[in-house]
């Protein structure tokens, strides 16, 4: 039995929280554990989004109190941001949360068992609008 040519080369899917070793972010190489990875990732894509997101969008909207936006994004095998997806209250919230998600720069795959795999990554942004 052989595989044919698109199983052997469907990459898997790995969530953040099990992939073997994670993504790198450009800027946090010099760490070398999973944790300490995870973690500047997580600072930079947050300093990335608080820098870029333009929170002015729900007064404009008419929002108020807090508000969320849920970005999912894979990191691809060649470490490239795609399959962006968001859900949020109001569709102009959703169209800001893929624009900044879109800025990221590109990363260090992930690794599972020896092999780059895609990496899921979910991200929330939450935001407060003052009455």
């Amino acid at each position: 039995l052989s595989c044919s040519e698109d199983q052997k080369n469907e990459t898997k899917n790995v969530s953040i929280s099990n992939v073997q070793k994670v993504p790198i972010f450009p800027g946090c190489e010099t760490y070398n554990t999973n944790d300490k990875l995870k973690e500047c990732m997580s600072q930079k894509i947050s300093k990335l989004v608080n820098e870029e997101f333009d929170t002015s969008l729900g007064k404009e909207l008419g929002l108020s109190g807090i508000n969320r936006v849920y970005v999912q994004f894979k990191i691809n095998t060649e470490g490239e941001i795609i399959d962006i997806k968001a859900r949020a209250s109001h569709p102009e919230l959703k169209k800001e949360g893929l624009r900044v998600v879109d800025m990221l720069p590109d990363m260090q795959a992930g690794i599972q068992d020896g092999e780059k795999v895609n990496v899921i990554y979910q991200l929330p942004i939450t935001f407060k609008i003052e009455e």
